[in-house]
């Protein structure tokens, strides 16, 4: 049975009878979750916190030998955690399922009556007694005994689900998952101390996550913990019992939205590991997980400045998994600083959105929180006939696309949730800069945005960033929805400056310019305008076609991609 934790064995302290809801949270407590990831001799002593003694083993031992005494049968089995071998340290709960002669399955309480009179006469406390249950406390255990009898595994895996059996399944599930080699059995314990900090979650349902980890070349260990996590961050995926993999898990272990904050959970944990290599791949892959891609190099999409083709990874855990590779155009704006400044607006989008995600929280019970799709610069193996070493590289948005508002004031209708970030990210930076030209996948219970640009009033965010103006003429066209809050920031000057188009507009040579098409518009350094800007349609991607992109070619050659060991600026 799980339970909320009152210590805490990534931090090595003793959080309370209040639970680890609170302290999964802290300041101390992420950095120790992101200093196990870091440091292999930190992740060795955590893991070593997590393994029983040998003085546990023990006592437990002992504690057996007395039950099966006082049950005065001849065969008695360990199961659960223990029995499996997938015990935390401190564990005070033994599970035992105990053959019993004569046993009726129609009627297990019949057997556990009998199985309770017998420990009450050898001196064990029974604490009470029902179904198929009998619940002891002995030498400071709290040990639940299981009657059952003898029944062949192929009968039992084709028979309904009932209290009757549920020793024998247990001893099933011992049976199988008690073969798995230490590591496994190391990460499980890990799964454990991490879950139980936030919610309980059924120890079966933590030994299939660890079961399912591809085994890792190296450090099995830590990487197959950071894997688990990444497995458990997956929205849709389906557990099956490994004993009857006609029954499927998922709501059994948990209710709905204890799977929704589990999944959460497992991002939240993950987006701490220094690397940021795994994050959520359901609804969409935020982050990669690969060192290696090949692309179509004749483009599918073509936006304002950037062309994008279709890929996949097929290197790393993410092999086989699509993803999408865009390239500057020639002419437009293509420099290092280009891959530096969408790598810094993507970094300063993340940020707004997080702060986003804990306001909706705070304010409603019910809401969908905004995620942010991470694009990486990545390195060419051969660079083309135009010098395109490198490219930026992001996980296939594979949600519903959608543009929810532009750069030059244009908000779909319907999306009250996205106009409210706009507005939040004025409030949030003091009034310095705006998050706009929202982009991405609609699912059920979340938005991941990609390609986002920040207006900003001294225009450091590169060509889409349309400065104080772009911030001015947004206010201008924006109308607060349920989800703005009326104590946000507002700049005092509103005003209309662009005509309110769909895509992107940008700012190259002092001019406003759409791909290849330049407005009668000019501005200085400073952002000072004359005339007035149109816009035409950014370049974002997804499972289909974009709204305002032209599919412009099928497959026609693939081309390697590998991964530049470094992130952020530096890169560039």
């Amino acid at each position: 049975m799980a339970h909320l934790a009152q210590q805490c064995f990534f931090c090595d302290t003793d959080i309370g009878s209040d639970g680890g809801g609170v302290h999964a949270d802290t300041l101390l407590h992420r950095q120790n979750v992101r200093l196990f990831f870091q440091s292999p001799e930190t992740a060795d002593a955590t893991i070593q916190r997590t393994r029983p003694t040998h003085a546990e083993r023990e006592h437990i031992e002992c504690c057996i030998t007395s039950i099966q005494r006082g049950a005065r049968c001849a065969e008695v089995h360990l199961t659960g955690s223990i029995g499996k071998g997938t015990a935390l340290r401190d564990c005070h709960d033994l599970d035992i399922a105990i053959i019993v002669d004569n046993f009726l399955p129609v009627d297990p309480k019949s057997s556990a009556m009998m199985l309770a009179e017998r420990f009450r006469e050898s001196g064990i406390r029974v604490k009470w007694c029902e179904k198929h249950l009998v619940k002891v406390q002995h030498q400071g255990l709290e040990v639940d005994v299981v009657p059952t009898g003898r029944i062949d595994a192929g009968r039992l895996r084709s028979l309904p689900d009932t209290d009757g059996w549920r020793g024998s399944m247990a001893m099933q599930h011992a049976n199988v998952l008690g073969q798995m080699p230490a590591w496994r059995k190391d990460v499980v314990r890990l799964l454990k101390a991490w879950s139980r900090l936030k919610l309980p979650v059924p120890g079966l349902l933590l030994e299939l996550v660890a079961q399912s980890v591809p085994e890792p070349s190296s450090d099995r260990i830590r990487e197959g913990f950071k894997h688990a996590l990444f497995l458990l961050s997956q929205v849709q995926r389906t557990w099956k019992d490994p004993f009857r993999p006609q029954d499927t898990l998922n709501f059994a272990a948990l209710r709905p939205e204890d799977w929704t904050h589990l999944h959460r959970y497992a991002i939240s944990t993950l987006q701490l590991e220094p690397d940021a290599c795994y994050t959520k791949p359901q609804p969409s892959l935020v982050k990669h997980n690969a060192s290696m891609a090949e692309y179509n190099r004749t483009p599918e999409w073509e936006g304002a400045h950037k062309s994008v083709s279709r890929g996949t990874y097929t290197e790393g855990l993410d092999r086989g998994h699509e993803c999408v590779v865009k390239r500057f155009k020639h002419g437009s704006v293509y420099s290092d600083v280009d891959f530096a400044d969408d790598l810094r607006a993507i970094e300063n989008a993340k940020s707004i959105a997080a702060h986003f995600n804990e306001e909706l929280k705070q304010r409603f019970t019910d809401v969908k929180l905004v995620y942010v799709n991470e694009a990486q610069v990545w390195n060419k193996v051969e660079a083309d006939s135009i010098g395109h070493a490198k490219l930026l590289v992001e996980p296939l948005i594979s949600g519903k696309y959608q543009r929810f508002n532009s750069n030059t004031g244009f908000q779909a209708s319907g999306n009250d949730l996205m106009a409210a970030l706009s507005h939040f990210s004025f409030h949030r930076s003091l009034g310095r800069t705006v998050l706009r030209d929202l982009q991405g996948g609609c699912y059920n219970d979340c938005r991941i945005l990609t390609d986002p640009v920040i207006l900003s009033a001294n225009r450091s965010f590169g060509a889409t960033d349309l400065g104080q103006h772009g911030i001015d003429h947004f206010f201008s066209q924006h109308r607060c929805t349920s989800y703005c809050n009326a104590g946000w920031r507002k700049p005092a000057n509103a005003r209309k400056i662009f005509d309110v188009r769909e895509g992107s507009s940008m700012i190259i040579g002092g001019q406003v310019r759409y791909g290849s098409r330049t407005f009668d518009n000019s501005f200085s350094e400073s952002g000072a305008r004359s005339g007035r800007a149109t816009a035409g349609t950014g370049c974002g991607r997804g499972g289909l076609c974009p709204s305002g992109l032209t599919r412009i070619a099928s497959w026609t050659y693939r081309t390697i991609l590998s991964m530049i060991p470094c992130m952020g600026s530096s890169c560039a």
